[in-house]
């Protein structure tokens, strides 16, 4: 019998970062929050509406190819912790957790 050793193998942690979606109307953001939702992707977000746009900030280790399809909606994106820092600060919290849940549940219809 072989028993391995794992106890000398070291586990990598690697931080979750902020991504930051800036929508410059409800239309976009909703649109692309369903896009989101019909696909089955639940990142952890939240979502906050300053003077002039919307801005979803999604949180996970690494930018996923699901979330590259958000730049066709958004006019800007950003992993600077100092712009999510900012929108925390300045932003009106409109949903604090589970964005995507929340509004594909009243706004997606199946087709």
């Amino acid at each position: 019998m072989t028993v391995s050793d794992y106890s000398n193998k070291k586990r990598q942690y690697k931080p979750t970062k902020e991504h930051l979606f800036i929508f410059p109307d409800s239309e976009s953001m909703i649109t692309s929050i369903l896009f989101l939702y019909r696909h089955k992707y639940n990142f952890k977000s939240m979502l906050y509406k300053t003077e002039n746009d919307y801005r979803l900030i999604i949180k996970c280790k690494r930018i996923k190819a699901p979330l590259l399809c958000l730049n066709e909606f958004c006019k800007r994106h950003s992993s600077n912790i100092i712009e999510a820092a900012f929108t925390k600060e300045y932003g009106k919290l409109l949903i604090s957790k589970n964005t995507i849940k929340t509004i594909g549940k009243y706004f997606f219809k199946e087709t």
